[in-house]
């Protein structure tokens, strides 16, 4: 079994007893990777420059998004001063299958495809089509208080997303229900985001560390960037096997309560 880190802040000590209770129960080891809280913590200039954000037209990250970041930034640093092969990152609010150790040692023997593969994604085929109409919705509702002009570049521009999100969900759609029978790794041609579990290689963590020291991508951002900028082979493990418990725990980087994330399993 690969090296299995969980990252998990001092604070949130429920959390760490709900992954310690399933990786034992697994019978996974693991070593904690203590969090940064972004809401406390003051990063160097060396860590986030923000005036090199600026210049590159990048949005600042929020103090959680921040925190995140760098979290998972000193997981990769220490897979790479520890010279191992592969690490599975855990963030402690995910939800583990009964077979997920035999998942992890399938999908790492005699691995030439990918360099991350991510376990815990948004939902795909036409529930994630549903909730795309939906923002697309509530973002109209936004654009229509403001200009004209903007409003018309909107609609434009969703229209011709249309054209590409629906036969790409489609196809995603029935090929999750194929992978039911045959589960492994696929690409996905659109981006795919959450970060609450995934192995990575030591490649994959220098790239990651190269692209994103200082930090300018939030963590579930920056393997999608890394792809189109580094060459990363990211790719995903269908049918989704992990799922953040968020009803349960809410957010630590959004600072949010359980019940804003009633349902939240059926939406993701």
């Amino acid at each position: 079994m690969i090296k299995t880190f969980v990252i998990n802040l001092d604070k949130d000590k429920e959390r760490m007893r709900f992954m310690d209770k399933q990786l034992t129960t697994l019978g996974i080891k693991y070593e904690r990777i203590p969090g940064v809280y972004g809401k406390t913590y003051t990063p160097t200039i060396q860590e986030y420059n923000i005036r090199l954000v600026k210049e590159k037209n990048l949005r600042l990250l929020p103090p959680g998004d921040l925190g995140c970041a760098l979290s998972h930034q000193q997981a990769y640093k220490k897979l790479l001063r520890e010279e191992l092969e592969y690490v599975l990152i855990l963030e402690d609010d995910v939800e583990l299958p009964s077979n997920f150790k035999d998942i992890i040692e399938k999908v790492t023997k005699n691995n030439k495809n990918w360099e991350y593969l991510l376990f815990d994604y948004p939902v795909v085929g036409l529930k994630y089509l549903k909730i795309w109409y939906r923002s697309i919705k509530d973002n109209y509702k936004i654009k229509s208080r403001k200009s004209n002009v903007g409003l018309i570049f909107f609609i434009l521009y969703s229209i011709f997303k249309a054209l590409y999100i629906i036969p790409i969900s489609i196809f995603e759609g029935i090929r999750n229900q194929l992978r039911e029978k045959y589960p492994g790794p696929v690409y996905f041609l659109r981006p795919m985001y959450f970060a609450g579990a995934y192995i990575i290689t030591r490649s994959a963590a220098e790239k990651l560390v190269q692209l994103n020291t200082p930090v300018m991508y939030a963590s579930d951002q920056l393997p999608n960037q890394a792809r189109v900028k580094s060459n990363l082979r990211f790719m995903c493990y269908s049918p989704r096997v992990v799922r953040q418990k968020r009803e349960i725990f809410g957010s630590s980087i959004l600072n949010t309560p359980p019940k804003m994330y009633k349902n939240y399993e059926s939406r993701i």
